[in-house]
C-alpha cells in the first residue's frame, strides 16, 4: 500500500491520515476474540460487574504480543504502508504495540484532556523526558470497532502541533531533554473518528490524547496501537525533533 499525495498531503499538513478499510473483518475479528477472552480472565473487576478499565489499560504482554494482535500490523497492509513512508526495510525490529480499551462512562461537565508527545513524561508542560523512551518515528492505531463520531473514547490529536513542535526544539535546544508548554498554543484537538478495519497513521511529534476522551457511548471502544521506529532512530532521536521528516523519506515528494 502506498500513499497518494492527497494523503501525504493531510500528513504533511496535519500529522495525520485516516485510511479506511486497511485491516480486513476477519483479522479484527480475530483480534477482538482474542481481547474478549483476556478480558472474561480478568481477576478485578468494578462495581458493574465489568473488568477494571486500569487492569485493560496495564501491559497485557501475553494478548498484545500474540499473533491476533501482532498479525494487525505485521499481517495487513498496515506494515507496508509504514514502510512507503520510512524506507522499504528500514523498519526496526522493535515494534511496541498496545491493546487500549474505553468502557462507557458517564458524562461529569467540563472534560480536560491532557496532551503530551511519548518519551516525555507528565509533568511541567508536556513533561520531562523519559530517560528510557526516545520515542519513535511513527504511530499506527488500528480501530477494532466503530467510532462514527466524537464521544467515543477517539484518539484525540492536535492538528499541526508536529510543526508547532519542531519549531519549538529548533528555538529551545533545551526542549530535548525536556519539554516544556511551548509559549505558543498548539492548537484545537480533532477526536478522530472511523469504523472498524480503519487505520491512523500520525508522526511522532503529534500531541495527543491516545482514546483518553470519554467513551459517553453504549459500546466498549477498542483499538490496537502500534509504535514503529526507522532503524538508527536511537543514534538520531535528538536531531529527528528539529527536522520532522528527517526519517521520513516517503515525504520526500510532498513540497
Amino acid at each position: 500500500m502506498k500513499f497518494t499525495k492527497a494523503q501525504k498531503t493531510a500528513i504533511r499538513d496535519k500529522g495525520f491520515v485516516r485510511i479506511p478499510g486497511l485491516v480486513s473483518g476477519p483479522q479484527i475479528r480475530r483480534a477482538l476474540r482474542e481481547i474478549n477472552k483476556a478480558l472474561g480472565r480478568s481477576s478485578s473487576y468494578g462495581k458493574d460487574g465489568m473488568p477494571r478499565e486500569a487492569d485493560c489499560q496495564g501491559p497485557w504482554s501475553e494478548l498484545k504480543y500474540s499473533p491476533a494482535i501482532s498479525g494487525l500490523f505485521l499481517r495487513s497492509a498496515v506494515k507496508a504502508a509504514v514502510e512507503s513512508l520510512i524506507g522499504k526495510g528500514r523498519l526496526d525490529a522493535d515494534l511496541q504495540r498496545d491493546v487500549l480499551i474505553r468502557f462507557p462512562q458517564e458524562a461529569s461537565g467540563h472534560e480536560r484532556t491532557s496532551f503530551h508527545i511519548d518519551g516525555f513524561e507528565y509533568g511541567g508542560g508536556l513533561g520531562a523526558r523519559n530517560a528510557r523512551s526516545h520515542g519513535h518515528t511513527i504511530a499506527a492505531a488500528v480501530l477494532l470497532s466503530d467510532a462514527p463520531r466524537g464521544g467515543m473514547g477517539n484518539l484525540t490529536l492536535i492538528p499541526g502541533s508536529h510543526r508547532v513542535l519542531e519549531k519549538y526544539f529548533q528555538e529551545h535546544p533545551e526542549g530535548v531533554e525536556r519539554l516544556e508548554m511551548p509559549s505558543v498554543g498548539l492548537g484545537a484537538p480533532v477526536s478522530v473518528t472511523g469504523m472498524a478495519g480503519d487505520v491512523i497513521f500520525y508522526h511522532y511529534q503529534v500531541a495527543h490524547s491516545a482514546f483518553a476522551r470519554k467513551n459517553l457511548s453504549h459500546d466498549i471502544h477498542y483499538a490496537a496501537i502500534f509504535w514503529a521506529k526507522r532503524i538508527g532512530h536511537e543514534e538520531r532521536w535528538r536531531e529527528a525533533l528539529t527536522n520532522i521528516w528527517l526519517e521520513w523519506p516517503g515525504m520526500r515528494d510532498v513540497p
